[in-house]
């Protein structure tokens, strides 16, 4: 009888803890570490203003404005509008984990957000991005590969 070869299993339902250093999930050099400093730089006192969860009072804490505007502006970079796409990206793309600080933000959330800050934030928008960004990726011909014809 031939011996089998002893394989080490491949086991898919189990359970890892695996530490993660969300400074080290991006370069240094990486361009959601430019929109993060850059966002820092802006007054957002407004944003803070409208935030009604307040320290010593019952209800859950608010997430950060910086962080949303920021999760916004990179995504919106990378030409991806959609505040459902954003948190599906706040569980596996690092850049998306680095800037939310591995904290998923539920859409919701995302789209709240943008809906009750829509005209503050589509002014920095524009006065952020270039223009190539604020449209998104296009074909040779000009059309959106993310949102149909213009």
């Amino acid at each position: 009888m031939e011996a089998k070869p002893r394989l080490i299993p491949v086991d898919r339902k189990q359970m890892r803890i695996v530490p993660v250093d969300v400074e080290r999930l991006i370069p240094d050099d990486h361009e959601a570490r430019a929109i993060w400093d850059f966002v820092g730089m802006l007054d957002l006192s407004l944003y803070y203003n409208d935030i009604a969860s307040l320290e010593g009072e019952s209800g859950r804490p608010a997430y950060d404005p910086r962080v949303l505007v920021s999760l916004w502006l990179y995504a919106l970079s990378k030409g991806i509008g959609s505040a459902r796409e954003i948190a599906r990206r706040t569980e596996y793309d690092p850049a998306f984990q680095w800037i939310a600080g591995m904290e998923i933000i539920n859409y919701h959330t995302l789209s709240d957000f943008r809906t009750a800050h829509k005209e503050r934030l589509d002014r920095l928008f524009v006065q952020a991005l270039p223009d190539h960004e604020r449209r998104g990726p296009r074909d040779p011909q000009g059309e959106s590969l993310t949102t149909g014809p213009r």
